[in-house]
């Protein structure tokens, strides 16, 4: 599917793609997780967590669950290292080098 967006740059296909991608990434989930619980909190994240997207997000109850704040800080940065998202901390420097603030809560 990719390779054909490659050749024809159709942009009305991409939501067919992007869902295709995203449905195979939710079935091989279990090659991610290390237990039955990470898994339900991956699944959590890439059924609701794209509702959040560029938004600043808290992992302690993130999207309503009831899932704590280390479980899902975990998922996220599971899910970074897959590739499948990226978290952007926010900076509060102006001088170089720029260093995020990795205590606040990132989009």
């Amino acid at each position: 599917m990719v390779a054909e967006y490659a050749e024809n740059r159709d942009i009305l296909s991409l939501g067919r793609i992007y869902n295709s991608l995203l449905s195979g990434y939710q079935d091989d989930i279990e090659k991610y997780a290390p237990t039955g619980n990470m898994r339900h909190i991956l699944r959590h994240i890439l059924k609701i967590g794209w509702n959040y997207a560029a938004q600043r997000i808290k992992f302690e109850r993130f999207a309503e669950s009831d899932y704590r704040s280390r479980e899902v800080g975990e998922a996220f940065r599971l899910l970074e290292k897959t590739m499948l998202l990226e978290m952007a901390y926010p900076y509060s420097g102006y001088k170089v080098p720029v260093i995020p603030e990795l205590k606040r809560s990132p989009k």
